[in-house]
């Protein structure tokens, strides 16, 4: 998505990127798509309960929507280190329930 500006094996490496920025509708639609294929290839082969794997097809759902909202009509960042900030802690917040929602039951010993 991202223009050529990201080095494949340190800076003075190969600048590479899809330059789509320019394109914000098929970028959008792009990341759509590889956010949703990834999540329904995951869903399919991880073996969890059904509840779980809704849950699971739903966060995912949930975090795309939230991304193309931030990325179309939600005003710009107050700063790059406020950007950085809550984007970290999305991250984390986001794996933590992931993690939890595809841990395996394991029966205890005894």
């Amino acid at each position: 998505m991202h223009r050529a500006e990201l080095p494949l094996a340190g800076a003075a490496s190969r600048l590479v990127g899809l330059g789509l920025w320019d394109r914000l509708p098929l970028a959008l639609a792009l990341e759509s798509a590889i956010t949703l294929a990834g999540a329904a290839l995951f869903v399919a082969g991880s073996g969890l309960p059904r509840r779980r794997a809704i849950a699971i097809a739903a966060l995912c759902a949930l975090v795309l929507a939230l991304n193309l909202a931030g990325m179309t009509v939600a005003p710009p960042p107050p700063s790059a280190a406020a950007m950085a900030g809550s984007s970290l802690a999305t991250i984390a917040a986001v794996c933590a329930a992931l993690g939890w929602l595809a841990r395996r039951d394991v029966a205890p010993p005894g």
